[in-house]
């Protein structure tokens, strides 16, 4: 297996040039050259992309399945490099969870006119070992994959770099600078927040109080609905499953009960906010209708919580049952129409991958909380008002450099050219000096192209609980 030069040799390559970390790179090796002779690299392909003015590299990197034993096994971890060119910034996209093969720019990416780093998470698409040890799957670990990836990439491309990701990604990205703070210079991290159990209470709190009381009554009184009237709406639900999908892995009915129970929390995080809660059916509309609020919100019943999303996202749930944590939902409401009278179960520690030993390590969020609060430098923070995870947002202390912004009714898709006046000038401002560029003018809100909050950068998207 082709591991890349040895790391003499890689520094030979560079000396070459006159440096052993070429900023611009490599004045005589083109970069596919550069690349696929950088340590840990096991094989560079290019491919076409629809970005302008950049090249689209896949990597698969060598990565030790535990970095503590790093003569062990090993799997490879999928990054793309969307390269813009010598002496550009470089954004390392932290993605928490599997990559997209054909990336668009993220927003940081077109606000620096960087190039891209995606790196595919751990135990997520092609970058799972096999066979999994769930063990391995930690922060620790996973901030060490990225901190290989930085020494050996680092010195081909040169520049700045700044790490982002969104939702998980943006977590990762912080669990990064946790336990390697000098690997970038700089860290922007959208609607990351940090939770301080597997059924954080605060999220309750948020979600009865969030909006209007008028609004939050009508989503309470359709949740009660869709169990009082199981019998009409559910059979849609399960129909709902496209070939070779199903909800198997808790049953229909406990993944029916799931859904409903996550219908808020879902509505504030992806959804319009007040102007949406027009669009709220009562709770005595046809079944059709019901559902088909139900399935738009939740961005389709099986894309939430069918069978094939929770394959996927196995990963995501073991990190939120050992490490991450994740929310509680409203229930009392619901007591009477859920089964027995109880709140539903819906917790990590019951979500793939079953049969699968999950330990609360209760140390992992406060290290981390700890961390930014007090020696984190150059963090940059971006929350929306409306999306139920900024109510556990990270605290950065100002006098390192560091940033907290909240987009006003902002949901789940909030980013730097959403945030107003003077807020979206000073972030614009933060991460170009990071970048070591000249200050420019911040994009105004009319200017910030349409997206996706679902898929705020590559790969996240889907599920509830970041999901």
């Amino acid at each position: 297996m082709r591991r890349g030069l040895p790391v003499v040799a890689f520094a030979a390559l560079l000396a070459a040039c006159g440096t052993d970390r070429p900023d611009p790179p490599c004045c005589a090796v083109p970069i596919e050259v550069a690349l696929a002779s950088a340590p840990h690299v096991l094989s560079v392909q290019e491919q076409a992309t629809s970005v302008a003015g950049y090249r689209l590299f896949w990597l698969d990197i060598e990565q030790p399945l535990d970095h503590a034993a790093p003569g062990g096994p090993a799997f490879r971890q999928f990054a793309s490099l969307l390269y813009r060119g010598p002496g550009r910034p470089v954004v390392l996209a932290t993605n928490g969870y599997g990559a997209s093969r054909l990336p668009g720019r993220s927003e940081l990416a077109a606000l620096l006119d960087a190039s891209q780093l995606t790196v595919e998470h751990r135990f997520f698409g092609s970058s799972t070992p096999s066979p999994p040890d769930w063990s391995k799957l930690t922060i620790q670990q996973a901030a060490a994959d990225h901190h290989r990836v930085v020494e050996s990439l680092r010195p081909v491309l040169g520049g700045r770099w700044l790490s982002a990701g969104a939702s998980k990604g943006g977590m990762t990205a912080v669990y990064h600078r946790r336990f390697y703070p000098a690997d970038v210079d700089g860290t922007v991290a959208y609607v990351a927040p940090i939770s301080t159990s597997t059924s954080d209470q605060a999220y309750v709190a948020f979600l009865q109080a969030v909006g209007t009381a008028g609004c939050r009554q009508a989503l309470q009184d359709l949740q009660h609905a869709l169990l009082a009237r199981r019998a009409e709406v559910q059979p849609l639900f399960e129909a709902s499953a496209g070939s070779g999908d199903g909800f198997t892995t808790f049953g229909p009915s406990k993944a029916y009960d799931y859904a409903v129970v996550e219908l808020s929390f879902a509505f504030w995080q992806y959804g319009s906010g007040l102007p949406a809660c027009a669009g709220v059916p009562a709770p005595d509309a046809g079944p059709a209708a019901l559902f088909a609020f139900m399935d738009g919100t939740l961005g389709g019943a099986a894309g939430w919580i069918g069978d094939r999303s929770l394959a996927f996202f196995a990963g995501y749930y073991y990190q939120s049952a050992t490490q991450l944590g994740g929310p509680a939902y409203p229930q009392d409401h619901l007591l009477d129409v859920l089964p027995g009278g109880v709140p539903a179960d819906d917790v990590p520690e019951v979500y793939p991958p079953l049969g699968v030993q999950k330990t609360w390590d209760a140390a992992a969020m406060p290290d981390v909380a700890g961390w930014v609060s007090t020696s984190g430098q150059r963090l940059l923070f971006v929350y929306g008002e409306n999306d139920p995870w900024s109510t556990r947002p990270f605290a950065p202390d100002a006098a390192n450099d560091s940033f907290r912004f909240f987009v006003p009714a902002g949901n789940h898709g909030s980013i730097i050219t959403l945030l107003p006046d003077p807020d979206r000038g000073s972030a614009t401002a933060a991460v170009r000096r990071w970048a070591g560029l000249e200050a420019a003018a911040a994009l105004s809100s009319g200017e910030v192209p349409a997206h996706d909050p679902r898929a705020l950068l590559e790969g996240e998207r889907g599920l509830s609980a970041l999901r």
